[in-house]
C-alpha cells in the first residue's frame, strides 16, 4: 500500500456491488508447459548439459508459453478449470503477502473458492464503493487489477494495489467494516466469501495473532499490560507492507494512525527551509547577489523493529510534523486513531509523550551546523590539495580565486554561528540573521 496525500471524499456514495460484464484489458499470467524436443539447443548447449536429466525436465516445462487470464479463470467453477489454470492461480496467490505463511493445501482450498467481481470508478456525481464503513462483513477481496482508495474520517488514509487484501480485518475480528473502500480505477477483485474464509483461513490467522501478541509484549510501553488488553490491541492491528523508498506520511498530513515496526527500518525526517545567499563579482566594483530558499528533509531519527512512531501528533491532536520514510522493506502494525484513544489510558499516553519524535530546536541547530560544517571541511581539503599542486605560485588569477574561496569559507562559518532554528507545529524552518 502506498502513501498519497489525504483528500476529502464525497460525503455520500452509491454502493455498486454488481460485477460488470466486461473487464476491459486484463493482465496475463505466463504459464510454462511441456515440450518434447530439445534438438534446437544442441547447436549451442554442450552435450553434457543437453543430456542432463534435470536440465531436460526444466527445459520441457519452459519450452512454450500460454497466456492465462486469471479473471476468466475465477469466473469458472472450480470443477471447470483445467490443471494449467489451477496452477496459474495458485502461483499468483502464493506470492502475495497475505498468504505468505500459509501452506500449499490452504492456498489450494482458497483458490478453489475464489470468484471474480469488477468495479469501475464513477464520475463526479457517482462513486463506486467496494466496501462501506460500518457494514456487516460478508466477504474479503484480493486486488487483481486496479487501485482502491481507503477512506476514514473523511480522509484518504491509504491505497490498495495489486495483491493487497481488502476487508479481511472485519472478518478476522468479527466486527463491522472499519473503513470505506472506493474503486479509483477499473478494478478486478478476487472474492472469498465469509463462510469460506472462516472454514479455511481463520485458524491460520488466529495462530498469527498469537505470534503477534507475543511480539507486542516485548515492546517496552506495552509489557506491563495484561493479556486481555494486549489481545484487544492485537485485534485492532492492521498489518501493512511498505517497499524501500515508500513514504508512510508527509508533514501536514492528517494524523490518523499509530505505527509499530515489525520488520525493517523507518527514517523520520524534518522539513527544513534554508535561506541562502549566493554572491559573486561581476565587475571590479559590482557584485551579483541571489537569495535562494531551499526545502530539504533532514533525518532526525532512524527506527527499527519494536520501535513505534506517529503517536506524538495523535496525542497532541495536530497534523503530521515529520515525514516517515521506509528505508528498507518494512512490515508495520497500524492502529487507527479511535482504537488508539480507546485502548491507551492517561498513564500510557504519558509514557508515550515522554518519548518525543521531534528533537528540540537546539538539537536541530547542532545537526544542521554539523552538516554544513562537513561540507565546508570538504571544500577546505580540496582547496589545500589545489594549493599543493599549484606551480610556483605565479598564477595571479588562481591566487585571487583562492583568496576569494578562503574569505567565503570564513563568511559561511560566521553565518552558521548566527543560525536560528524555529520549531512550529506544521514544520521546522531554518532562517539566518545578518545575511
Amino acid at each position: 500500500m502506498k502513501h498519497l496525500s489525504p483528500i476529502t471524499p464525497k460525503t455520500s456514495h452509491d454502493l455498486a456491488f454488481k460485477p460488470t460484464q466486461r473487464y476491459g484489458s486484463h493482465k496475463k499470467i505466463r504459464l510454462r508447459i511441456k515440450s518434447d524436443s530439445i534438438e534446437e539447443l544442441k547447436s549451442f548447449v554442450p552435450d553434457w548439459l543437453s543430456t542432463n536429466r534435470d536440465f531436460i525436465s526444466c527445459y520441457k516445462k519452459m519450452k512454450h508459453q500460454v497466456d492465462i487470464n486469471l479473471a476468466d479463470v475465477c469466473q469458472k467453477l472450480h470443477n471447470n478449470r483445467n490443471n494449467d489454470e489451477k496452477k496459474a492461480l495458485i502461483n499468483w496467490i502464493k506470492d502475495k503477502h497475505f498468504f505468505a505463511n500459509m501452506n500449499k493445501d490452504v492456498i489450494k482450498k482458497v483458490c478453489n473458492k475464489l470468484s471474480c467481481s469488477s468495479y469501475k470508478p464513477g464520475d463526479i456525481s457517482k462513486i463506486y464503493v467496494v466496501i462501506n464503513e460500518k457494514d456487516e462483513p460478508n466477504c474479503m477481496f484480493i486486488i487483481y487489477q486496479g487501485i482502491a482508495g481507503i477512506y476514514k474520517y473523511n480522509q484518504r488514509i491509504n491505497q490498495g494495489d495489486e495483491g493487497d487484501p481488502l476487508g479481511e480485518n472485519a472478518l478476522e475480528n468479527d466486527i463491522r467494516r472499519t473503513a470505506t473502500v472506493i474503486a479509483e480505477s477499473n478494478m478486478i477483485l478476487f472474492k472469498l466469501k465469509r463462510s469460506d474464509y472462516e472454514d479455511i483461513i481463520l485458524t491460520v490467522k488466529k495462530n498469527e495473532k498469537k505470534f503477534q501478541t507475543a511480539f507486542i509484549k516485548t515492546i517496552s510501553v506495552f509489557n506491563s499490560w495484561n493479556d486481555v488488553k494486549i489481545m484487544m490491541l492485537s485485534h485492532a492491528i492492521i498489518v501493512s507492507n511498505f517497499s524501500k523508498g515508500e513514504i508512510i506520511y508527509e508533514p501536514n498530513d492528517f494524523s490518523h494512525s499509530f505505527y509499530i515496526i515489525k520488520e525493517g527500518t523507518i527514517q523520520l525526517q524534518t522539513e527544513i527551509k534554508i535561506l541562502e545567499e549566493n554572491k559573486w563579482p561581476i565587475s571590479p566594483r559590482e557584485w551579483n547577489v541571489r537569495k535562494v530558499t531551499k526545502k530539504i528533509y533532514h533525518p532526525v531519527k532512524t527506527l527499527g523493529p519494536k520501535d513505534y512512531f506517529g503517536h506524538v501528533e495523535l496525542l497532541d491532536k495536530t497534523f503530521r510534523q515529520t515525514r516517515a520514510l521506509a528505508t528498507t522493506q518494512c512490515i508495520l502494525f497500524i492502529i487507527n486513531r479511535s482504537s488508539f484513544e480507546e485502548l491507551l489510558n492517561p498513564r500510557d499516553q504519558e509514557m508515550l509523550k515522554n518519548d518525543s519524535e521531534i528533537p528540540s530546536k537546539e538539537e536541530i541547530e547542532v545537526m544542521i551546523k554539523k552538516s554544513k560544517s562537513d561540507i565546508l571541511e570538504k571544500e577546505k581539503i580540496i582547496m589545500n590539495a589545489m594549493i599543493e599542486n599549484k606551480r610556483g605560485g605565479q598564477n595571479k588569477k588562481f591566487d585571487k580565486w583562492m583568496k576569494f574561496v578562503k574569505e567565503r569559507i570564513v563568511t559561511q562559518k560566521n553565518t552558521m554561528k548566527k543560525t536560528i532554528v524555529q520549531h512550529k507545529l506544521e514544520n521546522i524552518k531554518l532562517t539566518r540573521e545578518g545575511i
